[in-house]
């Protein structure tokens, strides 16, 4: 069975009929028809009842036709005649695809990644709709709908460590899967780390220029490197920050964090500074 597009399902055709199986090639007329009922869940046959009279020569045609069938599809055969009928098999010829996306990504929410989704064998339609599954993960969307260039994208976020897999779902199409590992992000968490570091360093240090304030050094500096270590996981967590805070538009590569955790340590801790009213006095 192949996919029809225009008629939304699967369609094929079933040849029924009898042979002598010692004598293949032999024809004759029954004395009397046998009936033979033909089922499917969830398909569409035509036609759905059999009056066999012959033995060998023309095959009985039944057209089939099903929106979601099973892998591999089977009709039941019903005779009264013979209990034992076999099931015909019939197999689908499912539209090849190819889930492009990366082996590895930063873990804990920290990674992204475009998931394109194309045909193997040719462009798919405009407007065609793919089912993508995760089994671990985050997808912008899972009904993809395919561009006016023939593909289909989404985004994956990452959780947490392990890894997960992408798998096409239902519809008239078949991919291999694909596995996505999901790795300790260890440049992201140095490049933070020393970012809201370095940030804090200068908070302090203009907090307390000409050595004129030289009490709870140590407090702002560990304020600063809070502040800045949690407002970028906000910021790769996908939470809104505050306007008046500068904000990348990709968060690609090391050097985002690291600058993300120098602004904000710097400029957040002096804001939380300033609104809890902090009093120094120079020594």
């Amino acid at each position: 069975m192949t996919w029809n597009r225009d008629m939304g399902r699967f369609t094929g055709v079933l040849l029924v009929g009898l042979i002598d199986r010692e004598r293949p090639g032999e024809q004759a007329r029954l004395p009397e028809a046998i009936a033979v009922q033909l089922l499917a869940a969830g398909a569409l046959l035509n036609p759905q009842e059999l009056a066999i009279d012959r033995i060998g020569g023309r095959l009985e045609r039944i057209d089939v036709s099903i929106a979601d069938p099973d892998d591999p599809f089977t009709v039941q055969l019903v005779s009264p005649v013979d209990q034992d009928v076999p099931q015909a098999v019939v197999p689908l010829h499912r539209i090849p695809l190819v889930i492009m996306a990366p082996a590895q990504i930063d873990a804990f929410g920290i990674g992204v990644s475009d998931i394109t989704v194309r045909g193997r064998s040719g462009r798919l339609h405009p407007g065609d709709v793919v089912t993508l599954d995760l089994d671990n993960g985050a997808l912008d969307a899972t009904s993809l709908t395919v561009g006016p260039t023939g593909v289909a994208t989404t985004r994956l976020r990452s959780t947490g460590l392990g890894q997960g897999e992408l798998k096409v779902v239902g519809g008239p199409y078949v991919a291999a899967p694909v596995k996505v590992r999901y790795a300790t992000p260890l440049l992201f968490l140095m490049a933070t780390l020393i970012g809201a570091m370095l940030g804090a360093t200068l908070f302090v240090y203009a907090r307390n220029r000409g050595g004129k304030l030289r009490t709870r050094l140590l407090f702002d500096w560990l304020i600063g490197i809070i502040v800045g270590v949690g407002i970028t996981a906000m910021l790769y967590a996908g939470m809104k920050l505050p306007d008046w805070l500068p904000t990348p538009r990709n968060l690609v590569g090391t050097l985002v964090p690291f600058a993300m955790a120098f602004v904000a340590a710097a400029m957040g801790a002096a804001l939380i500074t300033f609104l809890t009213g902090f009093r120094r006095t120079g020594t």
